[in-house]
């Protein structure tokens, strides 16, 4: 969440009162766009996962389908998505799950060879209203049908056949 604080430098000392507390605005203005936008992607996630408990893999691909229909409506994608050995994969999902279940919106249980996640708690899902239109869209048509379903149907999109190990999706 804080890595974008890696890349600003501090302004030189010679430019005045003002100059620590701008930076320092600066500062917690990127915090708060990274938070909100942790919030942004957990809801969504919690948007996906009110359809019922859902395998990981699922989970990861349905949202890749979701994010792929928001980057062809509006160019814009929720999360970083890169080419990983068994498709679309994005970091930010796992750890973002990772958060919701340390604070108790989630629960993930392990199941045969799948890991499952289930909502904890009811919390409402604080979306507008066409990220929500594209969800239902993608969710509607892959949310009822089983992985093999999905992967095959994912494994045969352009950009996923043509993309290499690593390559980032949605860009």
């Amino acid at each position: 969440m804080v890595s974008g604080l890696r890349r600003l430098r501090p302004p030189p000392e010679d430019t005045g009162a003002n100059s620590g507390l701008e930076f320092l605005y600066l500062i917690i203005t990127i915090l708060y766009m990274d938070v909100a936008l942790d919030a942004y992607k957990a809801d969504l996630i919690r948007y996906v996962l009110r359809r019922g408990p859902m395998a990981r893999t699922k989970l990861m691909k349905l949202l890749f389908l979701i994010d792929r229909e928001l980057y062809q409506r509006f160019g814009a994608a929720v999360f970083r998505w890169k080419m990983y050995k068994y498709g679309p994969f994005s970091r930010e999902v796992l750890d973002i799950l990772d958060d919701m279940e340390i604070d108790g919106f989630v629960v993930a249980r392990a199941e045969e060879d799948a890991i499952i996640y289930e909502l904890a708690s009811t919390a409402p899902a604080e979306l507008p209203q066409e990220v929500k239109e594209a969800a239902d869209q993608i969710l509607e048509t892959w949310a009822r049908r089983s992985l093999d379903e999905l992967l095959t149907y994912l494994y045969n999109l352009e950009e996923v056949k043509e993309a290499w190990l690593g390559k980032p999706l949605l860009r």
